[in-house]
């Protein structure tokens, strides 16, 4: 991950410039480093999260919130904005995993494995990323080669653009495309480090930072440009 995200990382009440051409399309943005039980969405709609079994109080170190693999979770709410069935679409995490590997731990989803998913991220038993729209079928997946070690810090990006080719970025690197078949419609809870409004897959380890895009699928040169710069949009 690039040392910015530490060295340039934003203090609560920090503000974006909606004016900045990343911001475009900008439905959810979560720094996850206030105080108390709610995580601020900084898009202009509203998503705010409630911290959900986390030790008491919270702990929000400067590089990220700790899960603790087993029960913690956000619950984002299921507004409409976040429901994103058609149209470009990207998914960005900044994370470390710190519980053991083999296991499914998700980063984030909309939706659940009864009921099929909007989206979701996540890490799967083979500790290859995972981008996925229903739990199902072929062409609702798609995995990366590379796989994630422990106490790494990485940052992550998903892609879908409008006739479903989907891309997975880790540190700005593409390592994984491919098209998929269309995504599900779901009203369910957006919900940061977990599954099924965090009942499963939670996730082991820190989490800084998640933005999500709506109606634009970012380019390489964009998922770049984030990683270089995760906080370029900030006044």
């Amino acid at each position: 991950m690039n040392e910015q995200f530490l060295t340039y990382r934003p203090l609560p009440g920090a503000r974006l410039n909606m004016a900045h051409p990343l911001t475009k399309g900008l439905v959810g943005m979560w720094l996850l480093n206030e105080g108390g039980y709610r995580a601020m969405d900084l898009s202009p709609y509203g998503n705010h999260g409630v911290l959900t079994n986390f030790a008491s109080p919270a702990r929000r170190p400067f590089n990220g919130l700790p899960f603790d693999g087993t029960d913690d979770h956000i619950n984002c709410g299921n507004k409409s904005i976040l429901n994103i069935p058609t149209g470009g679409i990207t998914l960005e995490v900044f994370l470390k995993l710190t519980v053991a590997l083999g296991t499914f731990q998700s980063f984030l989803s909309k939706g659940t494995i009864a009921s099929g998913l909007g989206y979701a991220i996540q890490k799967v038993t083979t500790n290859v990323v995972r981008f996925l729209h229903t739990d199902a079928g072929a062409g609702t997946v798609l995995d990366t080669v590379a796989t994630l070690a422990r106490y790494v810090d990485y940052h992550i990006v998903v892609t879908m653009d409008v006739a479903n080719l989907a891309k997975i970025y880790i540190d700005a690197s593409e390592l994984a495309s491919g098209v998929l078949n269309a995504r599900v419609s779901n009203t369910q809870d957006l919900i940061i480090g977990a599954r099924d409004a965090g009942v499963t897959q939670n996730w082991g380890g820190t989490i800084g930072l998640v933005r999500i895009w709506k109606d634009n699928a970012l380019s390489k040169d964009n998922v770049k440009w984030l990683h270089a710069e995760p906080y370029c949009m900030f006044l």
